[in-house]
């Protein structure tokens, strides 16, 4: 009873994987009907950041420094953080992109099984393409194709906590107030001001942002951003 609607949803999807992965494998089950899990509901109303705010929040992402805890926080960022805004990722997909991920020779990056368990492909433009190319020559040069693109100092993936605690920091350290949870800006809204950017372009097309985006379909993009 004292479960968000959230929380339910999420334990109860889990039990119903199991409940199919069981059913699959010959057992006899009950499967909890998909029409009584609590709707999702959106709470959060998305903080579209205006030109400004973006040139001081990429300002203050490309004059961090290195710290103790991450010595080269100062060469990932700042591309981590530009990958989320010019492509519009969710920041878990960008934390699991894999070296072998990036073509560097044709700008463009593959999502494998994002939400929904589809895959995707995202092209670069050829300043964010060459920025890859560089990123690969300082900070990738010693990794396999299957290491972690942005690799944590312990050569895992970095948590998601970390790159939102640091993206509030980036926050105030650009003079933008953070108003707490439901409020924002969040870390996810990067994603929703590159949807709006591309909506304002002359030559938008609906199809193509919905594809960008991963959605499963372009009646969910008109529904979010329409």
């Amino acid at each position: 009873a004292n479960h968000s609607p959230q929380t339910i949803r999420s334990k109860v999807n889990l039990i119903r994987q199991l409940a199919m992965f069981m059913a699959r494998n010959g057992c006899e089950v009950y499967l909890y009907p998909s029409s009584m899990i609590p709707k999702k509901t959106y709470e959060h109303i998305p903080y579209i950041f205006s030109h400004d705010e973006v040139r001081r929040v990429f300002k203050t992402i490309d004059s961090l420094s290195p710290s103790c805890f991450s010595v080269r926080r100062h060469l990932i960022f700042p591309l981590l953080f530009r990958l989320l805004y010019c492509c519009g990722l969710r920041v878990s997909e960008a934390l699991n992109l894999r070296v072998s991920d990036i073509d560097f020779e044709h700008g463009v990056i593959f999502i494998h099984d994002a939400k929904d368990y589809r895959d995707r492909l995202i092209p670069l433009n050829q300043d964010l393409c060459q920025r890859c190319m560089n990123y690969k020559e300082h900070v990738l040069s010693e990794l396999s194709p299957e290491g972690y693109f942005f690799p944590a100092p312990d050569g895992l993936t970095y948590h998601i906590f970390t790159i939102r605690k640091t993206f509030r920091d980036i926050l105030w350290n650009s003079g933008i107030s953070y108003g707490g949870r439901n409020v924002g800006p969040r870390l996810h809204d990067l994603r929703h001001t590159f949807a709006v950017r591309a909506i304002e372009i002359p030559e938008f097309d609906i199809k193509s942002l919905s594809e960008i985006l991963g959605h499963k379909n372009v009646s969910f993009t008109l529904n979010v951003y329409g």
